[in-house]
């Protein structure tokens, strides 16, 4: 039991901040700890999407949600199509915890812009809690699609953190066979459980070769997973990481993350994320 505790507590203690990560949207907001020029708006008769931007981030600091959220929605009416006014919503969403709603709108926002590193990372922090395959799997993209990024390389350690995720002591006396015809586990599920029995690479030191073994882990684990895959992270993450691992271009993945330029596949990975949308 005491082991338990001290695992919850280390996870607990472990999980990115999602508000942190939104600390650089916010840098430029000078507040006032009295009344604000947000508070003197008529918000129906603004007509600039950067103002209701600014005034939804002086809320969020005065830990206003509720009135953060608001004011983005009377944005959206506006601009139904932008895709600033669609993130801040989303993110007034999760500032209220409404972890699910804040992920249908990223995801809708995703179908859209899927080479927006941001929104893989707001996604990976949104179901570091709830999924870690998913989670997994955006950070990954994050990164690969930003890495000189001062948060992408806290998203890497993330990633590396989840590839060599152990089993929480309940789950070392499972078998995979139990697993496997468990019909209340979804497909991640079946992932996670994959990653966290299969050491390939667990050992090796050097960065890129671990990330080029456990992401070979992962995809193999995708795409043996037998159970029904629906759903966005399914049709896009999952199929994205089998094909990577179908065409042998986890290396190239790899070397896209580390910023490392010489890779002869490279064109060819190219290909594949313009396969997907990704520019």
């Amino acid at each position: 039991m005491t082991r338990i505790i001290l695992n919850i507590v280390i996870l607990l203690f472990s999980i990115p901040s999602f508000s942190q990560s939104l600390s650089s949207n916010f840098s430029n907001v000078k507040l006032d700890k009295g009344k604000t020029y947000c508070d003197d708006l008529e918000f129906k008769t603004v007509d600039t999407r950067e103002t209701f931007v600014y005034c939804k981030a002086v809320y969020t600091q005065k830990n206003n949600y509720r009135q953060a959220l608001n004011v983005i929605e009377i944005a959206q009416k506006k601009f139904p199509y932008s895709y600033d006014v669609r993130l801040q919503k989303a993110l007034a969403l999760q500032d209220l915890g409404s972890s699910s709603y804040a992920q249908k709108e990223l995801i809708g926002l995703l179908k859209l812009y899927p080479s927006k590193p941001d929104l893989h990372n707001y996604l990976a922090r949104i179901q570091y809690g709830n999924d870690r395959v998913t989670s997994l799997m955006s950070f990954i993209m994050s990164v690969m699609l930003n890495p000189n990024d001062k948060e992408t390389k806290e998203n890497l350690i993330f990633a590396k953190r989840l590839l060599n995720t152990k089993p929480m002591s309940w789950e070392i006396n499972s078998t995979k066979a139990q697993k496997l015809t468990c019909t209340g586990k979804n497909s991640f599920d079946l992932v996670h459980y994959e990653l966290t029995h299969n050491t390939t690479g667990t050992s090796i030191k050097d960065d890129r070769d671990y990330l080029i073994e456990r992401i070979t882990v992962l995809a193999e684990a995708l795409e043996t997973t037998n159970h029904s895959k629906s759903g966005y992270f399914w049709d896009f993450y999952g199929e994205y990481f089998i094909e990577l691992n179908k065409q042998d271009l986890v290396a190239a993945a790899v070397d896209m993350m580390l910023n490392n330029d010489n890779n002869p596949d490279a064109e060819n990975l190219k290909e594949l994320n313009s396969s997907f949308g990704i520019k």
